[in-house]
């Protein structure tokens, strides 16, 4: 069952994924995030395999967002992604 926030916003834990070999140990193992945020994980490649390293927390953007969003024009678009990049996110990293 998910538990709520202070605000009444659900929220719900979200598994790290498994390591690419047995042997390799993830930072981290799972995040606590709101229904209306997505986890991005972060990954460090070595000669052995692949594993989690960190994550950041976003904003979850709809599917009708998502078609609207590619509908404009590139500069536009650039200049959108240039903006949420400078917005503050939480990370475990």
């Amino acid at each position: 069952m998910a538990k709520c926030d202070q605000n009444g916003k659900r929220r719900r834990i979200v598994p790290a994924p498994v390591p690419s070999q047995p042997r390799l140990l993830s930072a981290v193992l799972d995040v606590e995030c709101a229904e209306d945020e997505e986890v991005v994980w972060h990954y460090t490649t070595t000669l052995e395999g692949r594993f989690v390293s960190g994550y950041s927390i976003v904003l979850r953007v709809s599917a009708d967002e998502t078609a609207r969003l590619k509908r404009l024009p590139k500069s536009q678009q650039r200049m959108l992604l240039q903006m949420l990049d400078g917005m503050p996110s939480q990370t475990g990293r």
